[in-house]
């Protein structure tokens, strides 16, 4: 483990995220990797995740993420908890890497629809509730989000430890629970790093 932490912080170009809201630098992984991964836990994820059997895996994207964004320089939207999608069958694959101290994973509920998931059934009726409170109390605190408050309650977490691997449905609202004080760093040795991989079950 220590071997590929150290190569990645030697061999791997980082540049700001610019297609999502990630609030940080990304670089893409390379294909062994994502290969060692996902032959490792594909059919796991098939039974675990109840992924009907005619489906076949598919690798939606692979990156290398560090945290860079002051909270002063957030929008709106990296306020809050987030979905990566409203797909039934996406998974996120992500891998602690820094031997560090960091912040680790919440999982939250919003409180005024009850969702802790966000489908395309339920995709309007939750971003209307987001826009409507918003309209009523203003935007969200200048923060990342690492508790609960009067929007969003905090139901779980997985505390970050080198090397460890968490996997979860795409559409569940969570969002790195961020301390500026140790997580926002754009040096890959001392910041938090993390591996991502996205993967979409798609019928064959």
């Amino acid at each position: 483990m220590e071997d590929f932490f150290n190569s990645v912080c030697a061999h791997t170009d980082f540049d700001a995220e610019k297609q999502t809201y990630y609030p940080g630098l990304r670089a893409r992984i390379g294909e062994d990797y994502c290969r060692l991964v996902i032959n490792t836990l594909g059919k796991h994820l098939f039974k675990v995740f109840s992924v009907p059997v005619h489906h076949r895996l598919i690798l939606d994207g692979a990156y290398y993420s560090l945290v860079a964004t002051p909270p002063e320089q957030l929008l709106p939207a990296q306020c809050r908890p987030h979905c990566d999608t409203t797909l039934p069958n996406y998974l996120a694959i992500m891998q602690y890497l820094s031997p560090g101290e960091h912040g680790g994973t919440g999982f939250f509920k919003h409180k005024q629809t009850g969702f802790e998931r966000v489908t395309a059934e339920r995709k309007e009726q939750y971003s209307q509730s987001v826009m409507a409170f918003d309209q009523e109390h203003g935007n969200p605190p200048q923060s990342y989000i690492t508790a609960s408050n009067d929007q969003f309650e905090l139901v779980g977490s997985v505390d970050y430890r080198p090397n460890r691997m968490i996997i979860y449905p795409g559409n569940l609202l969570h969002s790195g629970l961020i301390n500026p004080a140790t997580d926002i760093d754009k040096n890959p040795r001392t910041g938090r790093l993390t591996a991502n991989i996205f993967v979409n079950f798609l019928p064959r």
